[in-house]
């Protein structure tokens, strides 16, 4: 179909479209989804969003999602996640992170 049509749709009618079809809509379509749907996406599609949205997903969502789309989500998301996620964080990006958070890791993925 049409994406450009789909995007005009009113987002509980994006809602109960096929998933695949909602990853082809806008981003910015996407993003004004409620987070519970959103959860429910591929990670292809999650991929796409931006981190303020990012923010709003599960933490069991956000976990699976690649490192590198994880390095871009606000830190005090990140602090919650598991440690095992946080240490494939860019080593950057731990570094930003409050020092509970860091000492919490593993001392080999600090030193990296």
């Amino acid at each position: 179909p049409d994406t450009s049509v789909l995007n005009q749709l009113s987002i509980p009618v994006i809602e109960t479209l096929n998933k695949t079809v909602v990853c082809k809509l806008d981003i910015s379509v996407i993003e004004q989804l409620d987070p519970t749907f959103l959860d429910t996406l591929d990670n292809d599609c999650l991929s796409l969003l931006t981190p303020p949205v990012l923010a709003k997903l599960k933490l069991e969502v956000l976990e699976a999602l690649d490192p590198s789309i994880l390095n871009k989500v606000d830190g005090n998301v990140l602090a919650k996640l598991k440690p095992a996620v946080i240490e494939k964080l860019d080593p950057t990006v731990i570094g930003k992170l409050q020092p509970q958070v860091i000492e919490s890791l593993r001392p080999a993925a600090t030193l990296r």
